[in-house]
């Protein structure tokens, strides 16, 4: 095919520089002393560049970067010498993964190879674009080699290799890929699983915005097509998965950073930057607007999302500094990276895996900063006395089911259910201690008495919970209590909170066994009249107070009787909380009935059934 150019090359030939191979050397990157040639509209054919010797320019950079040159073709002319008695075998590599189309014209054997991203076989077996090179003594080879993309940046850079290292530097890019590819899915897997944990679509917006980052640097890299047949993303491709990236970034910023909460104006100014981005999108995927121009607002749009980052830190964000620095560190490799594509820095070269590592990086980063938010959530807690029930609840309920489902095997396992059981009361009965003292620790701050009787009232009322646990805790029976020693212990606490009223006594008769949920309630209610009467019914601070729990076959009896003034035949007498706690209690949770009769003192008969 070139045997009638032969003629036309002399010229060319002696125009060409003249690299002399040293069979030493494990790697060089002959880049800096090749010609080339920029065919802006790729009008020129092999028979044209032939004969046009004055067209080629001397490169003396280490890689060539035109940009987005879509319609544009790259000629570069080779010419190699082996100086020396000594067959050599060297490696000659296009450096650049993505380069879509290669063409090598072997001048001196008339012959063509084509290479490029669209020629490998599958599977191939290397990242790069190599073709192996055999030098006889004192033989010299030229080559001219085309080049042209339509998708992704023009980008030339040649290196010679031995063999082996080239090789061994095939397997460790290889390697590195997988370990980032590795390391990106673990991220991705542990969000997933915390997505469904917490039901936080922040970790969905999270999990698409890291997905595209790793899609989009594993083909930079050229690792698909080691794996996967056919795969390649058009220009369209990239466009998608750019618009894809950007509006996860914008919706990961707005939920985590509680924007639409704490920010309405920011996160509606985000909202029309969206749509912008899809405009922009429309006009790219129809050519009306540069790639240039996308890619340059898409670094503007990581600048826009540090600085509301910053603004939410500044205003009390403390988890947005994590987002702060992963976008930092990911916008500086951005920035450097898209130089590189865009062909207006090649330095970025000595640092081969910093985009890995950035991304990586600013992944790990914004999953810490999503596990300190989880943190952040635990850590809000709602009010003591509503936690408190929630939780009894929740576990009374949890019990009862698995006491339900698991008896027979339970029945094997009694000893550690005991345990278990017991050691929940245990820290039921902690928890309510704390919230004990810190209701004293108040109280001894106030000086209301109004408001510092309010929280001996409330104090007192947790007791009662408290006294519970406890004893259920320290019994070896966990399934009742008894109630006289429950009721002793209770009624010696009230009187210790009024002990300026120590003339006051107060006795207790019982032969009743109750379960959990009545002793709490039982509790409850003689708190609240026992408190009652200290307070009301004894003017001269001297009187008696008897309080009998009696068990009969199918009911229970509980009387509350004090000598002192009386208060009326009826519980209408006052809209206080303990009149209507005690109400509540005894008609919704232990569905008994309430008697009064106020004569020679107060006399509350109170029945409840044991079901």
């Amino acid at each position: 095919m070139l045997k009638r150019y032969l003629i036309l090359l002399i010229p060319i030939y002696i125009f060409a520089n003249t690299i002399l191979i040293d069979a030493n050397k494990k790697f060089e990157n002959i880049t800096p002393y090749i010609n080339y040639f920029l065919d802006e509209k790729s009008q020129y054919d092999i028979n044209y560049i032939l004969t046009h010797k004055n067209l080629f320019h001397k490169s003396n950079k280490n890689k060539l970067l035109f940009g987005y040159k879509y319609n544009s073709s790259l000629w570069i002319w080779i010419k190699l010498k082996n100086p020396t008695n000594k067959k050599i075998v060297k490696i000659l590599e296009y450096d650049y993964p993505i380069q879509e189309k290669i063409i090598i014209y072997d001048i001196k054997n008339n012959s063509i190879y084509f290479n490029g991203y669209f020629s490998k076989k599958f599977p191939p077996k290397y990242i790069t674009h190599p073709i192996k090179l055999t030098f006889f003594p004192y033989e010299t080879k030229e080559f001219i080699i085309k080049a042209k993309d339509e998708n992704v940046g023009l980008i030339a850079k040649l290196n010679l290799w031995n063999i082996d290292e080239f090789e061994k530097n095939n397997e460790n890019k290889k390697l590195i890929n997988i370990l980032f590819l590795g390391g990106m899915l673990a991220l991705i897997l542990y969000n997933i699983f915390l997505l469904f944990l917490t039901k936080d679509i922040t970790y969905f917006y999270y999990i698409i915005m890291v997905t595209t980052f790793l899609i989009l640097e594993l083909f930079v890299s050229g690792f698909f097509p080691l794996y996967i047949q056919n795969f390649y993303l058009t220009k369209i491709d990239l466009y998608v998965l750019l618009l894809i990236m950007a509006f996860s970034m914008i919706f990961f910023a707005s939920y985590f950073l509680e924007l639409e909460k704490k920010f309405s104006k920011i996160n509606n100014f985000l909202i029309y930057v969206t749509l912008f981005i899809f405009i922009l999108f429309a006009l790219n995927i129809t050519d009306l607007v540069s790639t240039y121009i996308q890619r340059f607002f898409y670094l503007f749009l990581f600048v826009l999302l540090i600085a509301i980052g910053i603004y939410t830190f500044v205003k009390g964000n403390k988890q947005a500094k994590y987002y702060i620095f992963g976008w930092i560190l990911l916008l500086v490799s951005a920035i450097l990276l898209g130089l590189n594509q865009a062909g207006i820095i090649d330095w970025i070269d000595n640092f081969p895996y910093i985009g890995k590592i950035s991304i990586f990086t600013e992944a790990l980063l914004f999953s810490m900063a999503l596990s300190a938010r989880i943190n952040t959530f635990r850590d809000e807690k709602e009010k003591a006395i509503e936690m408190l029930l929630n939780i009894k609840d929740q576990e009374k309920l949890k019990l009862e089911e698995y006491a339900e489902k698991k008896t027979k095997e339970l029945r094997y396992a009694l000893d550690e259910k005991d345990v278990l059981i017991k050691e929940l009361h245990h820290r039921v009965k902690n928890n309510l201690q704390i919230i004990i003292s810190l209701l004293r620790l108040q109280s001894d701050k106030i000086e209301n008495k109004k408001l510092s009787q309010i929280l001996l009232e409330s104090e007192n009322r947790i007791r009662a919970l408290s006294s519970v646990h406890e004893m259920l805790y320290k019994s070896d029976n966990i399934a009742e209590i008894d109630a006289r020693e429950y009721l002793e212990n209770l009624v010696k606490e009230i009187s210790l909170s009024f002990s300026y009223k120590e003339n006051i006594k107060v006795t207790v008769i019982s032969n009743a066994k109750l379960s959990m949920d009545k002793a709490i309630y039982c509790g409850l209610i003689i708190n609240e009249l026992i408190t009652n009467a200290f307070k009301h019914a004894f003017d001269d601070n001297h009187g008696e107070i008897e309080v009998a729990l009696i068990e009969r076959p199918k009911d229970y009896e509980l009387t509350i009787r004090d000598n002192g003034k009386g208060i009326g035949n009826s519980l209408n007498f006052g809209n206080s909380l303990g009149i209507k706690l005690v109400n509540t209690l005894i008609k919704k949770q232990l569905k008994g009935t309430i008697e009064v009769i106020s004569e020679d003192g107060t006399f509350y008969i109170i029945n409840f059934d044991k079901k």
